[in-house]
Order: structure tokens, then sequence, then C-alpha cells
């Protein structure tokens, strides 16, 4: 009896037919490390990472794969090589220490409260400031509106939270977990979804400044123009001892002027009379040779010469 031809293609196996062929696996190439395949979770990354001994084991390797999906800490791990664990733990600490002792509490209320919304504001005014036509797209200028009031409002909160702060400061700091808590109202009154800000302006500012518009308007202008007026009457006395100051300097000098005047007369008068004696001396005439006129002018120069000398 003839056996079948087989009809499988050439190169396969005949189905049916037990064999112990195995096609060889193709060789493996390693591929070169760059940016796109550098290790981005903790099974990825090589395993001299540090970490103590306390922190080793198949447990701690599971947390570690669990952090290395977190964006912020696998960098970091990377960079410092050590373990993603204990680049947690650091953060774990850090936060320990800000919730009981609001050590950094100021900064970070400053980073999270100030900064971020600040440039959220950034980015509203200038994306409503990029349309061209508000009138062509309504609905865009709604949307661009509304987040620039909601910022705007977010701002008018914190000048009251402020104020408030600034007035009792000494008391509320002594309130336990004063910046965490001012954290956690921070975050609440500027997320988007929460709209913290609109709830808290809605509740207790709104009403308030409804309330004393009028009043602090009054007051505001009251202010304004006593300091004006406190200003002008400060510039005013600033040019009047000005002036005061240059008409004493004026005065002075006259003085002066004054008191060398009869110095030079009686130095005018002793001149003279000196001139006088020496003409008259050899001469004949009266005592000491010298006419008898000459001595009478000689001694009305000398009556007039004492009297300057005692004015003097």
């Amino acid at each position: 009896q003839e056996l079948p031809l087989p009809t499988t293609p050439p190169g396969e196996v005949p189905t049916g037919l037990v064999t112990d062929l195995k096609p060889s696996p193709p060789p493996s190439v390693v591929p070169p490390r760059t940016v796109s395949n550098v290790p981005r979770s903790f099974a990825d990354a090589p395993s001299d990472s540090w970490a103590p001994s306390w922190l080793r084991g198949k447990r701690w390797d599971a947390v570690n794969t669990e952090l290395s999906e977190v964006p912020l800490i696998m960098p970091l791990a990377r960079r410092l090589q050590v373990a993603p664990v204990v680049v947690g733990l650091g953060f774990l600490i850090l936060a320990v220490i800000f919730f009981l002792y609001g050590i950094g509490g100021q900064l970070v209320c400053t980073v999270f409260g100030v900064a971020y919304p600040a440039f959220e504001s950034f980015k509203a005014i200038e994306e409503f400031s990029s349309l061209k036509d508000p009138q062509d797209n309504v609905n865009q200028t709604y949307l661009k509106a509304t987040g620039m009031q909601f910022w705007l409002t977010y701002w008018i909160v914190l000048a009251a939270i402020t104020s408030f702060e600034c007035l009792f400061y000494y008391v509320v700091v002594w309130i336990p977990f004063y910046y965490p808590l001012k954290l956690g109202t921070l975050l609440f009154l500027s997320a988007a979804k929460s709209k913290g800000a609109e709830r808290v302006y809605n509740w207790f500012v709104l009403p308030v400044l409804k309330r004393n518009r009028q009043t602090i308007d009054d007051t505001l202008q009251e202010s304004s123009k006593r300091l004006r007026k406190s200003v002008s009457n400060v510039a005013s006395s600033a040019v009047d001892a000005g002036f005061g100051v240059t008409k004493q300097g004026v005065e002075q000098i006259r003085r002066g002027i004054t008191m060398v005047g009869p110095g030079i007369k009686t130095a005018r008068l002793y001149v003279g009379s000196e001139l006088a004696r020496r003409r008259s001396r050899g001469a004949p005439g009266g005592p000491n040779g010298a006419p008898v006129e000459e001595e009478a002018e000689q001694e009305a120069e000398q009556r007039a010469f004492e009297p300057s000398v005692a004015e003097e």
C-alpha cells in the first residue's frame, strides 16, 4: 500500500507529525541608551540606587515601583542616584516639619497663594488681549472674561484675608497649625473647580463692602484731602524755613559790616594823626618844635580818636 504524499508547502512543519525541531530565536540586539529609553520607573532603573538597609526588601521594592510613577520623585531619584522611597521619605519629613512647626510656611503660602495665582492671572489677561475682534466669537470672549473675573475675585478675597492677618497677626500666629490651615484655604480659594474665591466673596466680602461702600468712599476722599493739605503745609514750612535761614544769614553779614565800620574809622583817624605828627616833627614853635596850631589840631584829633576806641 502506498503512503499519501504530504500536501504541506515546503519549509513548513507538516501538521499531525511530532517533531523536536524548533526555530532558533533571532539574535538579541541591545538598543543604545538614549533620552527616550531612560528608565522612567523603578523596575527599569539600575539596581545600584542607594537606600539604607532598612528600606530594602520586596515590600519596599513595591513601594519604590509605586513612587516611581510620581512625575516629581523619579527625576529626583535618578539625579540623586537614590531609590524613590528615599526621596518620598524626604518629602514626608518636610511635610511633617511644616505641619508641626510651620517652618517654611510663609514661603510655601507665598508660592501657592501669590506666585501661582499671579501667573494664572497673567495668562488670563494675555488670552483676553489676544482676541482680535471680541464680537466675532462671543462664547470665547465670555469664557475668557469669566476667567479674568474669577482671578479678580480671588485677589479681592486675598486682600481681605491679608488685611485681617496684618491687623491680628500676633493673635493668629498662636493658632495651632496656622500655616497648614492657611495653605489649605489658599488652595481652596484658587481652585477653579471648587470656586472658593467666588463663594467667600459672595458670602462675606460682597455684603460687607456693599453695606459700607459710601462710608469707605467718604473716608478715602477725606483722607486724600487731608493728605494733600499736610503735604502742602510741609512744603510751605520747608520753603519758609529756607527763606528764614537766608534772611538770618543776610542779617549776620550786615551785623559784621556794622562792627567792622568803627574799626575802619578808628584806623583812619589814627593814621591821619600819625601823619600829622610826623609832618610837624622838627618845626619851630610850641613844645617839641611843633607850632601851636598844629598842637591844637592834634589834640582835637586825639579827642575824636578816644570816643571811637570806646565805641569799638
